[in-house]
């Protein structure tokens, strides 16, 4: 479950304890890893995600759509996410990771996401909800889904930093010299997100039963099994963090170009 969510620190503690120092993890290890699991093909596809998004509010201006392209430019944010699994996963982790998303389930499993991620899958589970939705049964499973990972909390989170990061650059470039409360806007922005709770959980819903409408109750528990495994669960963590810095990035530099219009 590539959710996208939660800034992590990273403490290093060597001093006096037990640990083992783990190997470093192959650049040809990391590639494997991204490109199986469908991470690679999940980053390429955001950038036409969110122009497909702006065309449908009638921003299709030349040069936002030039920022945007840039911003989430597919090399960059990948580049950012192949160092946090570096500096999250051992080699055997991420072995065990590559040997599990070359198995035929977990090669189904990653399709399904890559498919589900595009935008023209954005698009069709929103016409689908209605029928998605009418299944008691898959609609119970896939809220067990989301809650193994977390997924509306990370989401909110995401939500809250990246409207404090663009609300800052703005904030930054109409008054310079005005000091900015940051404490008074996060729980502003904190209200505001946390009162689209229910739609935020809706949609993650959603995409999730679109996602998965192939699999049946048996491999859906076989899946939720997998993701509560340490190193899925691992994997998952640090795929948060690292898209939660990348996306981070690029808000601030597209509400930079955009105030600048």
């Amino acid at each position: 479950m590539k959710c996208f969510l939660k800034l992590v620190s990273i403490l290093v503690l060597i001093a006096c304890t037990p640990l083992s120092i783990a190997s470093p993890i192959a650049e040809d290890t990391l590639y494997e890893l991204v490109v199986l699991s469908g991470v690679k093909s999940q980053v390429e596809s955001l950038s036409g995600a969110v122009l497909a998004g702006m065309t449908s509010r009638g921003e299709t201006s030349s040069e936002k759509v030039s920022i945007v392209e840039e911003s989430l430019n597919s090399n960059s944010m990948l580049e950012r996410l192949t160092s946090n699994f570096g500096k999250s996963l051992t080699q055997s982790e991420a072995m065990e990771l590559i040997s599990w998303y070359s198995s035929n389930f977990g090669a189904r499993v990653a399709r399904a996401e890559e498919s589900g991620s595009t935008g023209d899958a954005q698009v069709e589970m929103q016409k689908m909800a209605q029928q998605l939705l009418s299944d008691p049964a898959r609609l119970k499973k896939i809220k067990e889904m989301e809650k193994v990972g977390s997924l509306v909390d990370n989401a909110i989170d995401l939500q809250i930093t990246l409207a404090l990061s663009a609300a800052t650059v703005v904030h930054q470039q109409k008054n310079p010299n005005k000091p900015l409360n940051l404490d008074i806007l996060k729980n502003i922005t904190t209200s505001q997100v946390n009162g689209m709770r229910s739609n935020i959980e809706m949609s993650i819903i959603i995409s999730l039963l679109y996602t998965f409408r192939d699999f049946n109750i048996e491999e859906l528990d076989k899946y939720i099994d997998t993701l509560n495994t340490p190193v899925m669960m691992k994997f998952n963590e640090s795929m948060n963090s690292g898209m939660n810095i990348a996306f981070n990035e690029a808000i601030r530099t597209i509400a930079a170009s955009f105030k600048r219009d």
